[in-house]
């Protein structure tokens, strides 16, 4: 644990505090480390993570298809519009005033 004191006067209860929660922090001993999972809830949250990440994907993948189709029929509607005061796309010259 690290920490900070400071040299002022001013702030000499919030360096003793400080430190002495640093003390106690000290004295905390761990034990070994145990596992502590149960197969069955672990099973259980993997098929939850699966299935969430399967439903993200859908609707991902739905919301990839939905932009492209208004993206398309953007394009399309552009395509067909009237040329009036602009340049001629390429391809559209007879429809257009080329200037």
């Amino acid at each position: 644990m690290f920490t900070q004191i400071s040299p002022s006067s001013a702030d000499l209860g919030e360096t003793l505090c400080s430190l002495n929660f640093a003390s106690r922090v000290r004295g905390i001993e761990y034990g070994p480390a145990r596992k502590q999972s149960d197969p069955a809830e672990s099973f259980k949250l993997k098929q939850m993570v699966a299935s969430h990440a399967v439903i993200l994907s859908f609707s991902a993948g739905k919301m990839v298809l939905m932009l492209l189709t208004k993206l398309n029929n953007f394009v399309i509607l552009l395509f067909f519009l009237p040329c009036t005061g602009r340049e001629a796309p390429a391809g559209r010259e007879g429809n257009c005033k080329i200037k």
